[in-house]
């Protein structure tokens, strides 16, 4: 166990987590106004429901990123660690970590190329992310 808090699936994110499970990314969209993340049961905008799920890549461009230097529940041991910000090339935009590079500001850029990968915790899966190409897993 790595100490890293645990996701708790809801009714709206079960579909969400069922999927990352699989090694994949789907999430709900409204027709009339686009990704709907994090998962809802309607758009937030018009109210449409249900929401059709649907498949993301996987991939996706830094949008931004910091290093973090304190350690925040379960990362005791991965201090400094990455946040990064994720546009993924559906366009939803999601919080991850980054992995398979040095800890250093000169090893991202923004608009760089990630993939996704996940992270057992406790037989849940959460997205993680790291350069494209690379192999490093947790």
């Amino acid at each position: 166990m790595s100490g890293k808090s645990v996701p708790s699936a809801t009714p709206e994110t079960l579909q969400y987590w069922e999927h990352t499970a699989q090694g994949e990314i789907w999430m709900p969209r409204c027709d009339d106004h686009g990704w709907v993340f994090p998962p809802r049961p309607h758009c937030p905008t018009c109210g449409k429901r249900p929401l059709d799920w649907k498949q993301l890549s996987g991939k996706g461009r830094i949008a931004s990123f910091i290093i973090s230097h304190r350690a925040g529940v379960g990362y005791q041991d991965e201090v400094p660690y990455f946040i990064i910000i994720v546009d993924t090339a559906e366009g939803p935009r999601m919080v991850g970590n980054l992995y398979g590079v040095p800890v250093t500001p000169e090893s991202v850029t923004i608009g760089m190329p990630v993939e996704v990968f996940f992270e057992d915790r406790e037989g849940v899966h959460v997205p993680q992310w790291r350069p494209v190409g690379s192999t490093v897993t947790l």
